[in-house]
């Protein structure tokens, strides 16, 4: 039984290239996703405005958030967002909802999503943070 012949110079050249490109495919597809507006389940006695619900999206690494609340618990979280939408550190925000007193928002690397403090209602539209 012959020996197997070794692949060529070429050849392994060729597979590398192929499985850099794979990888930097991956990557494309990761950073490029588009999860669309979604929907969380409100906690704690927050309502939303039906005209302007309460929803977050992921592009690429970035999350937003966009809607009006009211009527919640203060420093009881909204909301939990799921695992891959979560910063990586605790993120904080003031919101200005046309009081004299702004809205305090928390984001919390567990996910809760949290108003510290406010008057009558609360417009997220404009909070973005990224992920890793």
């Amino acid at each position: 039984m012959p020996a197997p012949t070794p692949p060529s110079p070429g050849k392994q050249l060729f597979d590398g290239i192929n499985q850099q490109l794979a990888q930097i495919n991956s990557w494309i597809r990761t950073f490029s996703a588009d999860s669309g507006w979604i929907n969380p389940t409100l906690l704690n006695g927050w309502k939303q405005i039906t005209a302007q619900p309460v929803e977050y999206r992921l592009t690429r690494n970035v999350v937003r958030l966009r809607g009006v609340a009211e009527e919640g618990t203060a420093a009881k979280p909204l909301f939990v967002l799921p695992e891959g939408y979560r910063p990586t550190i605790t993120e904080g925000y003031v919101l200005y909802n046309g009081r004299e007193s702004p809205a305090r928002l928390v984001i919390f690397f567990n996910g809760e999503v949290v108003i510290e403090s406010f008057e009558g209602v609360v417009a997220l539209s404009g909070v973005t943070f990224t992920i890793d």
